[in-house]
């Protein structure tokens, strides 16, 4: 087992399940930020962190594109379920469907694979949050204003962690020592992350739910270790 590989996915499972606490922090909470502005906020964290990618790989894919529109659309759905469902509940549900957003690069040249594929994302994630941000105001989903006193900063760190995420993801699955086998499973204990977040931060799960977290956490990381063993 490539132990690099093997951190790399680890470290794409905590960003993964770290980047949704910003959203429920107080001062987010207390301006009442609705969703969608808070998406809009993170996707211009996404934004500023796919740039440092462009000096590396000046490649473009309209697949890439694809793939930054799917993540808006994606995470303004994720947000809206943290504030309905709370961090650890929601987290069992966009685990499960994450790895769509990055399907399309499976379709893309090899030059625009890999990191190189994180600047396309980026443009398409610029042309999709504002359109997205002007539908749900123009259908009263949200005010049309930006808190950004209250939103900007989370919303920012939000993103930019979800990225880092996301390139720890391109990496560990582009690891031939590692792969997508290995690295996809280990990436899904972001929801044990999450679901650590919401009871130590958010206090969300109590008696039997906490109990069920602790149990199917130990099945997770079993798993986890039977799989990272077996390479």
């Amino acid at each position: 087992m490539d132990v690099g590989g093997f951190f790399v996915a680890v470290l794409a499972a905590l960003f993964n399940g770290t980047f949704g606490i910003f959203s429920k922090i107080k001062r987010v909470q207390d301006a009442e930020v609705s969703p969608p502005i808070f998406n809009f906020w993170t996707c211009i964290g996404i934004i500023i962190s796919s740039l440092p990618f462009l000096f590396v790989h000046q490649v473009f894919t309209p697949l890439g594109i694809l793939s930054g529109v799917f993540f808006v659309i994606s995470m303004a759905c994720t947000i809206f379920a943290i504030q309905f469902l709370g961090l650890s509940t929601a987290a069992g549900l966009w685990s499960g469907t994450a790895g769509l957003v990055l399907a399309p690069m499976d379709f893309a040249s090899e030059e625009a694979k890999g990191l190189a594929y994180i600047p396309s994302m980026g443009v398409g994630v610029l042309v999709a949050a504002p359109l997205l941000t002007l539908a749900f105001i123009a259908l009263g989903q949200a005010p049309f204003q930006l808190n950004a006193r209250a939103a900007a900063l989370p919303g920012i760190l939000a993103g930019i962690i979800w990225n880092a995420g996301n390139a720890c993801s391109i990496v560990a699955t582009q690891n031939p020592n590692v792969g997508l086998s290995i690295a996809y499973p280990i990436m899904q204990a972001g929801l044990l992350f999450a679901g650590l977040w919401g009871i130590i931060l958010f206090k969300e799960l109590n008696g039997r739910e906490q109990i069920g977290y602790w149990l199917s956490s130990i099945v997770l990381i079993a798993g986890v270790s039977m799989l990272a063993s077996s390479k």
